[in-house]
């Protein structure tokens, strides 16, 4: 299936296990020439300008793993494994890097669907999970939010299209709460309008094609978004086509007990929006429309809600830390602390 230009949508998503890959970015020094190792007679390396040049420069790495299974009973040991040998050489992590999550159906693909179902729920639930990461995450040009920032935000009253397909708005209003078009706040009747646009497509192509960060002010690079639908368009040899939505909301790490409960929770994503009947997941928006009354409705409500209990224990962990202002972008790390110690 993977690797084709011809776009790839299945008739029926709910069957066999999901399957995940991460992506883990990392630097590490490279000594260029034959220099002798400037950092050995240094005891600590407190930051960046306490190494002697030019005797080093950084080198951006990035490991991805097998496709795994998301019942993999080995998936724990392989993962750990992993970030073990990583941390086994003198590595660091910082803003610049992240963690990427890619969840799919091996050689199957996701019906449309499951798709427009997906980036429903992330119109409502994008900003939120940006709390379980570290705060630089959150106006990273390399993870924007797409509920703010795609291309599909453009969309209003005045440009929305006159021809849609008539069933993806059916099944939009059997998955959206209808008084949503009416709401007093004007931002949640320009998500309407928006989503109602996404809803009335017929091609996968177009859809994920509306997903792509816009151009913001000069930049070197393209932006790229907190959930990528690149692998839903036909890239040929540049590994387009192989159907799997990109998790980019994670800052570098190489705790896999880290890693391994947010591809949970991106996995939890994914089969909600693939499995979820009509009825439960309009009830879900509902909730992001009018939360409990007296109650703070964030990251960890959500993934209470979704029946990730042991994640949403582990992510409000890192919440209060990083509301009581620890901003380590490593477990163990602080000022005198440089590479991420070995496991």
């Amino acid at each position: 299936m993977a690797h084709l230009d011809d776009p790839i949508m299945a008739l029926e998503d709910q069957q066999n296990d999901l399957t995940f890959g991460i992506e883990i970015e990392f630097l590490m020094p490279v000594l260029e020439g034959s220099d002798e190792d400037a950092s050995v007679q240094m005891p600590k390396l407190p930051s960046y300008p306490g190494w002697r040049f030019p005797a080093y420069q950084w080198d951006g790495m990035e490991l991805t793993s097998e496709v795994l299974s998301s019942t993999d009973p080995d998936r724990v040991r392989k993962i750990t494994e992993v970030c073990r040998t990583i941390r086994s050489h003198r590595v660091h992590l910082n803003g610049n890097t992240s963690v990427h999550i890619h969840v799919g159906r091996g050689d199957d693909g996701f019906t449309i669907k499951t798709v427009k179902k997906l980036i429903t729920f992330l119109w409502f639930a994008d900003n939120k999970l940006f709390e379980f990461h570290h705060p630089s995450r959150m106006n990273n040009p390399f993870c924007r939010k797409i509920s703010e920032f795609s291309s599909l935000t453009d969309v209003n009253h005045e440009n929305m299209i006159d021809t849609a397909d008539l069933e993806g708005l059916r099944q939009m209003a059997q998955h959206v709460p209808e008084t949503m078009e009416t709401m007093e706040e004007g931002v949640y009747r320009n998500k309407y309008i928006q989503l109602k646009h996404m809803w009335g497509q017929v091609e996968v192509t177009e859809i994920a094609q509306s997903m792509l960060i816009k151009e913001i002010g000069t930049t070197v690079v393209q932006p790229r978004g907190s959930v990528g639908f690149r692998r839903f368009m036909p890239q040929g040899k540049t590994g387009g086509n192989t159907n799997t939505f990109e998790f980019r909301h994670m800052a570098g790490s190489l705790d896999p007990e880290h890693i391994l409960h947010w591809a949970q929770v991106c996995i939890g994503i994914v089969e909600f929006a693939r499995n979820t009947n009509a009825s439960k997941f309009r009830e879900q928006i509902a909730k992001f429309l009018h939360p409990p009354q007296g109650s703070r409705y964030g990251g960890v409500e959500i993934l209470e809600d979704l029946g990730l209990v042991k994640e949403a224990n582990f992510f409000r962990t890192k919440t209060d830390a990083y509301k009581k202002g620890d901003l380590k972008y490593f477990t163990g790390g602080d000022k005198d602390t440089f590479f991420v110690p070995p496991m």
